[in-house]
């Protein structure tokens, strides 16, 4: 898209694109000559997706945008953590899928309207900051009405007691989460852990007694003991965990693909089942540049222009 010949391959294929999505700074497309205007020139009709990391305005429209500076901007890192450390980052750079989850919803609901009702193009501007802003809306709302946040490790302040404790085995943990008296009454009373469930609740103490207990069993087959008697509880999954978790397994939940350029591997099939449009097949994802003839093709470009492209290397 640098060069001269590519803005003119763009510039012919923009009229057959039902949407165009790009993630670059707010200064790209302009600079390469392609600002909404020109799209919406090129094709009326055409959706128009930009995806800058701080949006097309405001002072913080050029900073630099990656997922794992933008969560801690966004408020997530304040959210992570102990109260008497500093803030932690994630394991994930969440802005990232939560940005593109919101995008997604905004072109399906744009591109159904306008095959539905006619509206015609649109351009949709999505910012990674403010989409991971408004997936913390109801913390910013407790903030407003109870003070700052106040990060309190793997507790929570709905239930009684929560907390993630060890188990037997390298790295094996248990999250257990006791809704109220009733499930530590019947806590106590299934494990025996010493304390008087009558007595004004120490969560420390319940923490030091508890992890005793669990230090001694199995993660899992505690977890299922848990479950049965009504509590709420689960082994800490690590990925060879879930791979071979029952559950996942008896719901054909996994699927294998053989991707060129990589070979086989199990993944996890769309957790959405639809009953009229069920998977029938599991295609591996497309290689880069693996369908530019075809799309080229259909553009009207010749079988000449497209292999000149790309031994020019305007294409891959």
């Amino acid at each position: 898209l640098q060069t001269d010949v590519g803005q003119d391959v763009l510039a012919r294929l923009v009229p057959d694109f039902h949407v165009l999505l790009e993630n670059f700074s707010s200064r790209v497309m302009p600079q390469l000559g392609f600002d909404e205007v020109r799209l919406h020139e090129l094709n009326p009709d055409l959706l128009y997706l930009t995806m800058p990391g701080y949006g097309r305005s405001g002072p913080a429209e050029h900073w630099l945008a990656y997922g794992s500076s933008v969560d801690s901007h966004a408020g997530l890192s304040s959210l992570i953590g102990y109260a008497d450390q500093t803030p932690w980052k994630g394991g994930i750079a969440w802005p990232d899928p939560i940005a593109g989850l919101h995008a997604t919803s905004a072109v399906l609901s744009q591109l159904w309207s306008g095959l539905t009702h006619g509206t015609g193009g649109a351009t949709i501007e999505a910012a990674q900051f403010e989409a991971t802003v408004a997936a913390i809306g109801d913390r910013i709302l407790e903030a407003q009405i109870d003070g700052p946040f106040r990060p309190n490790g793997n507790r929570d302040d709905q239930y009684l007691a929560q907390g993630i404790y060890r188990c037997i085995g390298d790295d094996e943990w248990i999250a257990v989460s006791i809704i109220d008296q009733a499930a530590l009454v019947s806590l106590c009373d299934l494990l025996d852990l010493g304390l008087e469930a009558d007595a004004p609740f120490d969560h420390d103490a319940f923490d030091l007694a508890f992890s005793a207990v669990t230090s001694e069993h199995d993660a899992n087959e505690l977890a299922i003991l848990l479950q049965a008697h009504g509590l709420a509880a689960s082994k800490v999954a690590k990925a060879p965990d879930l791979a071979q978790d029952p559950h996942l397994q008896s719901r054909s939940s996994w699927g294998t693909v053989d991707q060129p350029e990589v070979g086989p591997f199990t993944v996890l099939l769309t957790p959405i089942a639809m009953s009229a449009t069920p998977i029938r097949s599991l295609m591996p994802a497309p290689t880069l540049g693996e369908h530019n003839d075809a799309v080229l093709h259909a553009a009207g470009f010749s079988r000449t222009e497209i292999v000149t492209l790309a031994a020019d290397g305007i294409i891959v």
